[in-house]
């Protein structure tokens, strides 16, 4: 549901402030998904991230604009790795830095 808002805002104001404005509502969502102090205050968190989520839509909007017909399958494809990639080093990341005080 909010990918269209998304669309419809980057096509009004530009890509850039999309991606930008996208970047820092998802960071503050997460932390206050971090810090959520209820699981009601988790769920909510967690459903502003979901709607702030306008990167993916857009990243692949400036990729289709910037490549041309011999380059845009090797730039999509990117979209799908840097997500995979992101999905594989984020909780190997949190698992490291968990109990920072214990551990360090």
């Amino acid at each position: 549901v909010g990918s269209y808002v998304w669309g419809w805002l980057a096509d009004r104001y530009g890509r850039r402030p999309v991606i930008i404005a996208s970047l820092v509502l998802m960071s503050g969502s997460t932390l206050l998904f971090g810090f959520a102090s209820s699981f009601a205050m988790a769920c909510v968190a967690r459903l502003f991230t979901g709607i702030t989520n306008g990167i993916v839509g857009t990243a692949k909007s400036c990729l289709a604009d910037v490549s041309d017909d011999t380059n845009q399958a090797k730039g999509l494809t990117l979209v799908g790795t840097a997500w995979s990639v992101g999905m594989i080093l984020g909780p190997v990341v949190g698992g490291f830095t968990a109990r920072p005080a214990v551990q360090f």
